[in-house]
């Protein structure tokens, strides 16, 4: 039910007369973030942890780079254990 909350933004918008929002919204940045706080992840894992599309992982760890510190290196990533490279806040 993570996503009810978009579902009803998205029907009040169109009732409005609003336009819908298209590509990455803000709600992408802290879904990141609480993702790396806690362990290095890689780009696949962030994605499935989040939920998000794959393609727009790059874009909202670019985000939450703007205004916290994130380092990507090449280590192992802590959820698939692969050695790739990982996101971790700090």
């Amino acid at each position: 039910m993570r996503h009810a909350p978009r579902v009803l933004i998205v029907r009040a918008q169109e009732q409005r007369g609003a336009q819908r929002l298209h590509g990455s919204s803000d709600f992408d940045g802290p879904l990141i973030a609480d993702a790396i706080t806690q362990a290095s992840l890689c780009t696949g894992c962030i994605a499935q942890k989040t939920g998000l599309p794959a393609s727009k992982v790059g874009e909202g760890i670019a985000r939450v780079a703007a205004t916290l510190e994130v380092t990507t290196r090449v280590g192992r990533c802590h959820r698939c254990l692969e050695e790739t490279v990982v996101h971790r806040i700090g």
